[in-house]
């Protein structure tokens, strides 16, 4: 929606304020009228942001919706919907329902279990919508297609959400007239419509870094996984690769703690001068940082180091480790206004919805000595 304002905010102008209500009015009737919402609005503060309008413009609509008898005002509850409007029919609560399927749940960090699906899921309520949440080891086999079949069979919805899924799981929902969404990396064989952090961004952002500081022999270690790997390992490669100065090596370390103990020993007897390392997640930062410590390097006199991904127990570790964190609410909007989109028939662009890492300084990385 388009819009004319001032510097205060509101729309400058009585012309364009009129027009703007009215845009807001039809837009509000409408979303009523087809059963976006059944029982109430959603809050002004949410309709502001959704419909990008000021706080007393969606004021005027409302109070044209109220004299026009769609809405009533209701202390503590906010705006009840009584009539969709002459000749139309709303939809039940239960018309809507959106479905996530996050295989291995109890694998994921609480940044991403306890924040864009809380918030994903407060939206889709107020949206009148429903989350259920599917989870099973058996969806993550060398072949599930009998696994998913027989899920979506006996659980019908409007749309499936697919977070870190296997490519298998994803051609199987792209081979069938199912409206799904992918959350993370995506096969780009397969034509499915997605939502992703940028984490390739994260490592190129993170070589340049490293590299004004004077470091030109950088190193990735990551723990490989179906969704993350890829992007990682792909922007580390393409910053190292942009400058002839640099040299990089990328190291993926997986088992225990005993054998990423020994792939750090084994990584800085044969690279020495290695001055700064990546690293992919915020466990196995933890564990690199300690290893180094007990060994004697300094952090980061002697290395420097980053996390790529940010976990809230980081900020207690000393030194305070530099990372890259996600704002875990906005990725929850992002992929709620995309399965909106895919239940009205508004198409994603072509390459999905992408937000990117945001760096938080730390004091785990310094110029490179000597």
């Amino acid at each position: 929606m388009r819009r004319a304002e001032d510097s205060s905010g509101h729309p400058a102008g009585i012309p364009q304020r009129l027009s703007l209500v009215q845009q807001t009015l039809e837009i509000l009737r409408r979303d009523i009228a087809r059963g976006r919402w059944t029982n109430r609005l959603p809050g002004e503060r949410l309709l502001c942001q959704t419909l990008r309008i000021s706080r007393p413009t969606l004021r005027q609509a409302l109070r044209i919706l109220q004299a026009e008898g769609r809405i009533e005002s209701v202390r503590g509850v906010g705006h009840r919907i009584v009539s969709a409007g002459p000749g139309t029919k709303r939809k039940g609560p239960a018309d809507l329902i959106v479905r996530l399927l996050l295989p291995d749940f109890n694998n994921q960090t609480l940044a991403e279990r306890d924040g864009w699906i809380d918030e994903l899921k407060t939206l889709l309520f107020q949206s009148n919508a429903r989350l259920h949440l599917h989870q099973g080891s058996h969806f993550l086999s060398k072949d599930p297609t009998r696994a998913v079949r027989h899920l979506v069979d006996q659980n019908p919805g409007n749309a499936w959400i697919l977070c870190r899924c296997p490519p298998a799981v994803q051609s199987w929902f792209a081979s069938r007239a199912v409206p799904c969404l992918v959350v993370g990396h995506s096969e780009d064989a397969i034509p499915l419509p997605r939502v992703f952090i940028d984490e390739a961004a994260a490592g190129v952002d993170a070589v340049n870094r490293l590299a004004r500081l004077g470091h030109r022999r950088i190193g990735l270690i990551h723990r490989p996984t179906s969704d993350r790997s890829h992007p990682l390992v792909s922007g580390f490669n393409s910053a190292i690769a942009d400058s002839e100065a640099l040299s990089g090596r990328v190291v993926q370390v997986g088992g225990n703690y005993q054998d990423l103990c020994r792939s750090i020993g084994q990584i800085r007897q044969r690279e020495p001068s290695m001055t700064a390392i990546l690293i992919g997640d915020a466990r196995t930062y933890a564990t690199v940082s300690t290893f180094l410590i007990r060994e004697g390097s300094a952090v980061p006199g002697d290395i420097s180091l980053v996390s790529l991904r940010h976990e809230p127990f980081l900020d207690s570790l000393v030194p305070r480790p530099s990372s890259y964190a996600f704002e875990p609410a906005r990725l929850g909007r992002l992929i709620h206004a995309a399965v909106l989109g895919l239940i009205d028939g508004s198409p994603l662009p072509a390459e999905g919805l992408t937000m990117g890492p945001t760096y938080r300084p730390g004091d785990s990385i310094g110029p490179r000595k000597g």
